[in-house]
Formats: structure tokens, sequence, C-alpha cells
């Protein structure tokens, strides 16, 4: 260090050289101001380093905090989304045992409902074909008779000549709609089988049936005695005459 001897002030003096001997030396004289100068202003930026050293440090801590707290709260999120996923996995499961079960019900019931259906229509064709005028109008031993003095043949009548304790019987199922006696004494069962067709029974007996009755297939209407052996069958289809013949199934 050396000093001015004009101003006394004080100069400190750098050399600065090389490893090479020939190389070429620099000197430097610097004030204690400058030196002042240049102390502070590295001051400066080391103190500038050191805080942008700090503020980013900072920054990275609350990146770090702001993530960590991120994560925390997406663990949660996904923690809340399984356990509802869990549960929706547990109703749906249950809804499929329900629908299960509801199925076989279905089933069950669908089941049931074809049987009862089956056997109504079984019953309702049974009905029908037991409606028909086919059978027999006489139990027993019966013959046909001839057609008796004052009858014509246009009333597509059959007469059988039946045995004393044989019965006549209704041909079909339906219901007795008329009861009466003709002007030769003898009386007329008429019934209404449901479908067209009414067959007409007479006898001299007294009828076993009453009008507004119902009978099946079989159902006695006459008890033949020794006194009215004798039997007139008539049907008609749509009150027209028919022969009996064209229906009836069971000949005796």
């Amino acid at each position: 260090m050396k000093e001015d001897a004009k101003g006394g002030r004080k100069f400190h003096t750098i050399t600065v050289t090389g490893s090479d001997p020939e190389e070429k030396t620099l000197t430097f004289q610097l004030r204690d101001t400058t030196i002042y100068l240049i102390v502070a202003a590295v001051c400066v930026v080391v103190g500038a380093v050191l805080g942008f050293i700090i503020f980013e440090s900072r920054q990275v801590l609350d990146i770090t905090a702001q993530m960590t707290e991120k994560q925390q709260t997406q663990s949660e999120e996904y923690a809340q989304l399984a356990a509802q996923y869990e549960q929706l996995e547990g109703q749906y499961a249950e809804e499929i045992l329900e629908n299960e079960d509801l199925a076989s019900q279905v089933a069950a019931l669908t089941a049931t409902l074809q049987d009862k259906l089956a056997a109504e229509e079984a019953a309702a064709a049974q009905a029908q074909e037991d409606a028909l005028p086919t059978g027999f109008p006489v139990t027993g031993t019966s013959t046909p008779a001839e057609l008796p003095e004052g009858e014509s043949e246009l009333d597509e009548a059959v007469y059988y000549e039946g045995s004393e304790g044989a019965v006549v019987v209704a041909t079909g199922a339906g219901t007795v709609e008329l009861i009466r006696e003709n002007a030769y004494g003898y009386y007329e069962v008429h019934i209404d089988h449901g479908n067209g067709y009414v067959s007409i029974y007479t006898n001299t007996g007294t009828p076993l049936v009453r009008e507004g009755g119902t009978v099946v297939r079989g159902t006695p209407l006459y008890l033949i005695q020794e006194d009215n052996t004798m039997i007139k069958y008539q049907i008609t289809k749509d009150d027209a005459l028919i022969n009996v013949y064209t229906i009836m199934s069971v000949e005796g």
C-alpha cells in the first residue's frame, strides 16, 4: 500500500503475474474507496445470490408442500372412490341376486300361469265337447221303432223302444230350456246346449228335471216304465231340425 504525496490518499497496489517469467506483469492501484465499493458490490451480489437461493428454496418447499398436500388429497379422494366402488359393487351383487330371485319367481309364475291357461283351455275344450249332443238318448236295451201313426218324417225325429227300467238321458251338457206337455199328452224336454244345438226328448213319463236346471251328458230325464217305453228324439241346429245321426256318435 502506498500513500499519495499530494493528497495524502492511500492506494493499494495489486500485481498480477503469470507462471511464465516472460509474460507481462499487470499492476493495478486501487483507492480505499474503490476497494470499499468492490467489497460492497460483492456483498450485494452475495446477498442477492443468497436471497435468491433462500427464495428459491422457499418456493421449492412451498411447491413440495403443495404437491404433498395435493397427493394427500388425491389419496383421500382415491380412498373415497374405492370405498364408493366397493359399495356400488356390493349393491350391484345384491341387485343381481334380487334380479335372479325375481327372475325365478317370474319363471315360476309364468309356468303356473301357463299351466292354468292350459288347464282352462283343456277344460273349455272339454266343455265344448261335452256340450255337443253326441250321446245316445237311452240307457240299457233299446231298439229303433217305426214311425208312429200320425207322425211326419219331416220332423227329422227318431224313435226308440226302450226296455222297462231303462232311462232316457241327456245326450250333452246344457240347460233345460223348456218342459211342456204337447197336444198328445206327451212331455217334451228341450235342452239348450249353448252352441246352437237344442236336443228334444219326448215321452209320456214324468220329467225328472226342471226348467232352468243344468244337465250333463247322462243326466236322467225320464224313467222308462211299462207304460212309457216309446221315446222320440230330435235335434235342432240354429232353430232348424237336423238328422240326429249327423252328430250322434253312439248308437244303441
